[in-house]
Protein backbone atom coordinates (compact mmCIF):
# COMPACT_ATOMS: atom_id res chain seq x y z
CA UNK A 1 0.00 0.00 0.00
CA UNK A 2 1.67 3.07 -1.35
CA UNK A 3 -0.46 5.94 -0.93
CA UNK A 4 2.45 8.30 -2.52
CA UNK A 5 2.88 6.14 -5.70
CA UNK A 6 -0.97 6.26 -6.13
CA UNK A 7 -1.06 9.92 -6.04
CA UNK A 8 2.10 10.22 -8.28
CA UNK A 9 0.22 8.89 -10.85
CA UNK A 10 -1.12 11.27 -13.53
CA UNK A 11 -4.34 9.80 -15.18
CA UNK A 12 -6.84 8.73 -12.60
CA UNK A 13 -10.62 7.28 -13.00
CA UNK A 14 -13.69 7.65 -10.02
CA UNK A 15 -15.89 4.87 -10.21
CA UNK A 16 -19.53 5.78 -8.85
CA UNK A 17 -19.76 9.16 -9.83
CA UNK A 18 -23.38 10.48 -9.81
CA UNK A 19 -24.92 13.78 -10.07
CA UNK A 20 -26.21 14.08 -6.95
CA UNK A 21 -22.66 16.28 -5.73
CA UNK A 22 -23.44 15.25 -2.13
CA UNK A 23 -22.49 11.57 -3.19
CA UNK A 24 -18.73 10.77 -2.06
CA UNK A 25 -17.96 9.65 -5.12
CA UNK A 26 -18.77 12.65 -6.86
CA UNK A 27 -17.42 14.92 -4.15
CA UNK A 28 -13.92 12.95 -4.89
CA UNK A 29 -14.43 13.54 -8.56
CA UNK A 30 -14.91 17.38 -8.37
CA UNK A 31 -11.96 17.79 -5.25
CA UNK A 32 -9.59 15.94 -8.22
CA UNK A 33 -10.52 18.24 -11.01
CA UNK A 34 -10.29 21.19 -8.85
CA UNK A 35 -6.55 20.44 -8.06
CA UNK A 36 -6.18 19.81 -12.02
CA UNK A 37 -5.57 15.93 -11.88
CA UNK A 38 -6.83 14.54 -14.87
CA UNK A 39 -9.75 12.26 -13.82
CA UNK A 40 -12.26 10.62 -15.70
CA UNK A 41 -15.86 9.87 -14.30
CA UNK A 42 -17.38 6.32 -14.54
CA UNK A 43 -21.34 5.80 -13.81
CA UNK A 44 -23.42 3.24 -16.35
CA UNK A 45 -25.81 5.28 -15.92
CA UNK A 46 -24.96 8.70 -17.16
CA UNK A 47 -23.11 9.75 -20.48
CA UNK A 48 -21.91 13.08 -19.28
CA UNK A 49 -21.34 14.24 -15.96
CA UNK A 50 -21.00 17.98 -15.02
CA UNK A 51 -20.36 18.44 -19.12
CA UNK A 52 -17.80 15.89 -19.43
CA UNK A 53 -18.26 12.54 -20.98
CA UNK A 54 -18.68 9.82 -18.32
CA UNK A 55 -17.34 6.75 -19.45
CA UNK A 56 -19.98 3.18 -18.69
CA UNK A 57 -17.41 0.77 -17.68
CA UNK A 58 -13.76 0.70 -16.94
CA UNK A 59 -13.23 -1.38 -20.12
CA UNK A 60 -14.13 1.91 -22.06
CA UNK A 61 -11.14 4.41 -20.07
CA UNK A 62 -8.82 6.06 -22.01
CA UNK A 63 -5.61 3.88 -21.98
CA UNK A 64 -3.63 6.69 -19.85
CA UNK A 65 -5.48 5.69 -16.56
CA UNK A 66 -3.45 4.23 -14.42
CA UNK A 67 -4.81 4.63 -11.02
CA UNK A 68 -9.11 4.24 -10.20
CA UNK A 69 -10.95 4.91 -7.17
CA UNK A 70 -13.88 2.86 -6.18
CA UNK A 71 -17.01 3.85 -4.37
CA UNK A 72 -18.76 1.24 -5.56
CA UNK A 73 -21.70 -0.81 -3.29
CA UNK A 74 -19.69 -3.71 -1.70
CA UNK A 75 -21.86 -5.95 -3.86
CA UNK A 76 -20.35 -4.91 -7.08
CA UNK A 77 -17.04 -3.41 -6.07
CA UNK A 78 -14.95 -6.99 -6.23
CA UNK A 79 -15.87 -7.46 -9.62
CA UNK A 80 -15.18 -4.14 -10.74
CA UNK A 81 -11.69 -4.03 -9.15
CA UNK A 82 -10.50 -7.47 -11.15
CA UNK A 83 -11.72 -5.38 -14.21
CA UNK A 84 -9.58 -2.57 -13.68
CA UNK A 85 -6.72 -5.16 -12.93
CA UNK A 86 -7.40 -7.49 -15.75
CA UNK A 87 -7.33 -3.98 -17.66
CA UNK A 88 -3.75 -3.37 -16.73
CA UNK A 89 -4.51 -0.44 -13.96
CA UNK A 90 -1.96 -1.28 -11.20
CA UNK A 91 -3.08 1.72 -8.13
CA UNK A 92 -6.05 0.85 -6.87
CA UNK A 93 -8.17 3.05 -4.24
CA UNK A 94 -11.07 0.68 -2.65
CA UNK A 95 -13.18 3.92 -0.28
CA UNK A 96 -14.04 2.92 3.01
CA UNK A 97 -17.37 0.45 3.19
CA UNK A 98 -17.07 0.24 -0.96
CA UNK A 99 -15.40 -3.63 0.10
CA UNK A 100 -15.83 -6.65 2.61
CA UNK A 101 -12.76 -7.41 4.70
CA UNK A 102 -12.46 -10.43 2.72
CA UNK A 103 -12.72 -9.02 -0.82
CA UNK A 104 -9.79 -6.54 0.57
CA UNK A 105 -7.80 -9.75 1.66
CA UNK A 106 -8.21 -11.52 -1.28
CA UNK A 107 -6.95 -8.84 -3.78
CA UNK A 108 -4.15 -7.56 -1.37
CA UNK A 109 -2.62 -10.85 -2.00
CA UNK A 110 -1.66 -9.51 -5.62
CA UNK A 111 1.95 -8.17 -4.80
CA UNK A 112 1.55 -6.28 -8.11
CA UNK A 113 -0.87 -4.25 -7.85
CA UNK A 114 -1.19 -1.54 -5.07
CA UNK A 115 -3.98 -1.51 -3.56
CA UNK A 116 -5.34 0.94 -0.70
CA UNK A 117 -8.43 0.06 0.77
CA UNK A 118 -7.87 1.00 4.58
CA UNK A 119 -7.86 4.88 4.81
CA UNK A 120 -10.26 7.79 3.74
CA UNK A 121 -9.05 9.19 0.21
CA UNK A 122 -10.35 12.87 0.96
CA UNK A 123 -8.05 12.97 3.57
CA UNK A 124 -5.20 11.87 1.59
CA UNK A 125 -6.09 14.10 -1.24
CA UNK A 126 -6.03 17.18 1.59
CA UNK A 127 -2.90 16.20 2.92
CA UNK A 128 -1.09 15.95 -0.58
CA UNK A 129 -2.41 19.44 -1.61
CA UNK A 130 -1.09 20.59 1.35
CA UNK A 131 2.36 19.36 1.00
CA UNK A 132 2.11 20.67 -2.39
CA UNK A 133 1.20 24.33 -1.20
CA UNK A 134 3.97 24.13 1.39
CA UNK A 135 6.59 22.99 -1.11
CA UNK A 136 5.71 25.99 -3.51
CA UNK A 137 6.04 28.44 -1.00
CA UNK A 138 9.57 27.42 0.01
Amino acid sequence: MSTENFFSQKYFAVVGVSQNSQKFGTVIFNKLKKQNFEVFPVNPKYETLSGEKCFTNIESLPASVSAIIFVTPKEITESLVNQAIKRGIKHIWIQQGAASKETILNLQKNSEINIIATSVFLCFLNLCAACILFIDVC
